[in-house]
């Protein structure tokens, strides 16, 4: 089902409904023959109910939001160790891709070699050890804990605190990445953007403009902010082990981050030029005007 909100439904039955979506995706998709997509998929549907509960935390409570996201939270612990080690092999492709000359570079065999081993390793142990049925049974035990959430007030009402506070703390992890672009900050920054980007998603039937426009920015911007932290993975591993060529390979990798930061920073600047109250009330505009309350 659409990861959207619709016209005539109740934002109460929405939620549960975008809640209980991205659960029983999660669990499904754990139950795939490719451990490497699965991993990875259950993660994306995760972010995605954060989001939602992020949106309504202000009308649920602090208490209720906490009791289902420290789930969450441990179940994307579990999932983390696996998709540490994928992406540090993905993040070393995606550098060769960019800079030709390390594609037939036989130096760095050794760490190609060691970072698939890594890869199937990791994810051999979180299949064997019995890690994807925990994932899954937090799963399925917050199905019933989401059944019984309920949204008061009805409408924009309910959905404008967390829209603001959303976007508020966009902007202000944009400022600060920008002034101090440390791992942390940038990370932050990222998962900001990514729960914005969902949030567009759930109001395309309200912005079908911004779906061709914004959306897709937000997207690209939430690629580079996290290949940028693909990359600093894949820098940390090569100094902990102490691999050859790893000052080459941390030049290399700094200068493609460079590239990204540039050009994350600056669509950052443009995606958050509003301040979050004149955004609020551009959403609500349109908000009102598709559902005609």
């Amino acid at each position: 089902m659409a990861f959207r909100f619709k016209k005539n439904e109740s934002v109460d039955n929405a939620v549960r409904r975008l809640c209980l979506d991205c659960l029983g995706k999660a669990v499904n998709y754990l139950r795939r023959g490719d451990p490497v997509k699965a991993v990875h998929d259950a993660r994306k549907e995760i972010k995605k109910l954060r989001t939602v509960l992020r949106l309504i935390r202000k009308v649920i409570g602090d208490s209720v939001y906490r009791e289902i996201t420290d789930r969450l939270r441990e179940a994307a612990n579990h999932l983390a160790t696996p998709r540490d080690a994928q992406v540090k092999q993905w993040a070393f492709e995606e550098l060769a891709r960019n800079f030709n000359r390390m594609r037939s570079a036989h130096q760095f065999d050794e760490l190609r070699k060691k970072l698939g081993d890594n890869c199937t390793r990791e994810t051999e142990k979180f299949w064997k050890k019995g890690s994807v049925r925990k994932v899954q049974n937090i799963l399925r035990r917050l199905k019933k804990r989401v059944t019984e959430l309920h949204v008061k007030p009805q409408g924009w009402s309910a959905l404008r605190p967390g829209l603001k506070l959303c976007y508020q703390l966009g902007r202000e992890a944009h400022k600060t990445a920008r002034k101090n672009p440390s791992p942390e900050n940038l990370h932050n920054w990222r998962k900001r953007v990514k729960e914005l980007w969902h949030i567009y998603r759930l109001l395309a039937p309200i912005w079908p403009h911004k779906q061709c426009t914004t959306a897709p920015e937000l997207e690209a911007l939430g690629e580079h902010l996290g290949k940028d932290r693909d990359l600093a993975l894949l820098k940390g591993l090569i100094v902990q082990e102490s691999l050859k060529d790893t000052k080459r390979l941390e030049h290399l990798i700094n200068k493609r981050q460079t590239a990204l930061l540039s050009t994350a920073f600056e669509s950052g600047a443009r995606l958050y030029q509003e301040k979050p109250s004149a955004f609020c009330n551009s959403v609500e505009h349109s908000w009102r005007d598709w559902r005609n309350e």
